[in-house]
């Protein structure tokens, strides 16, 4: 826990332009799953495999999407927030914790081999427009499409240019780790109301 404590403060001091908006609980008698999810955007683009370990760091993960009824509630989560969605008209929404895995049995372009950093079953799905289609061949980690493209995903590649923003959840959020990242998301919105 001190490591990782320490790995997110130093993520916050390398990159101090992160905004994170208050962890948001997604309540069993509403349906949910008990986790809080945490949007995070920053001022400059982050790859896919840094949002992870900075998801981790936080003692969380990327967001994982097993339902319908969860890829609901997320999505509405971020929808409002425009920090979220870039280029060019908000197609590039947050990372999330899909990945392709090249080495997996089941591996085959587009479509094969897609994992959870979790490991729960990738079977829940809400591609976009006919997706995953692989684009460029390099197209191996899952986001948000777009606000044009409600409640759907993207496949898309390295370095993932346009991706700003990522979602953290949080299984089993210790009171001390909330304290401090709603600390930070009060410090943050002060600072942005005094500029």
């Amino acid at each position: 826990m001190r490591k990782r404590f320490f790995c997110l403060l130093a993520f916050l001091i390398v990159c101090p332009n992160v905004s994170k908006a208050t962890p948001v609980q997604w309540r069993i008698e509403d349906g949910g799953n008990d986790h809080w999810y945490e949007p995070v955007s920053l001022a400059q683009p982050i790859i896919w495999i840094d949002a992870r370990d900075a998801a981790a760091a936080a003692d969380g993960y990327l967001c994982t999407i097993t339902s319908l009824e969860e890829n609901t509630f997320v999505f509405n989560l971020v929808k409002d927030l425009p920090e979220m969605w870039t280029f060019p008209n908000g197609d590039m929404g947050p990372w999330l914790g899909g990945y392709q895995d090249r080495s997996a049995p089941d591996y085959s372009e587009p479509a094969g081999g897609w994992r959870w950093v979790t490991g729960e079953p990738f079977v829940y799905t809400n591609w976009s427009g006919g997706g995953p289609n692989n684009m460029a061949d390099a197209e191996d980690w899952l986001h948000f499409h777009g606000i044009q493209y409600p409640y759907q995903w993207n496949d898309t590649g390295f370095p993932g240019d346009y991706v700003y923003s990522y979602i953290v959840e949080v299984p089993e959020p210790t009171t001390l780790l909330l304290l401090g990242l709603g600390g930070l998301a009060l410090r943050i919105r002060q600072k942005r109301t005094r500029a």
